[in-house]
């Protein structure tokens, strides 16, 4: 399953995308697209937030992303609920604009990226 610095929402949209492939935790850093094999290649958690889905910009996030060499391997369309986010949020939930943010990542849906 996804690494712990992916957090409880991506390694719900982990399991869902890539059910029974491994994927260690690797230490952070830069790694070349293609240079590892499949089951030690890091993957990172990328949210396009209900804002930005909203003004329709999940294509330019997708071309950003693909044009500096990034590939993406999965995507899903979700509307966040409070737990998952609560969970995904963990190391937040004490700080004071932690209401307001789980207000914001309600309020429409994300696109989860692989």
């Amino acid at each position: 399953p996804a690494g712990p610095a992916m957090g409880s929402l991506g390694r719900c949209l982990a399991r869902s995308l890539f059910r029974g492939q491994p994927g260690p935790s690797l230490p952070p850093g830069p790694r070349c697209y293609g240079s590892a094999p499949p089951e030690l290649q890091e993957k990172t958690l990328v949210l396009v937030k209900p804002d930005a889905v909203q003004r329709r910009l999940v294509g330019d996030v997708i071309q950003r992303f693909e044009r500096r060499g990034f590939k993406l391997v999965a995507m899903k369309l979700l509307q966040a609920d409070q737990g998952l986010l609560d969970k995904h949020y963990q190391q937040l939930r004490q700080k004071p604009f932690y209401p307001a943010l789980l207000t914001y990542m309600t309020s429409g849906p994300v696109v989860a990226m692989v």
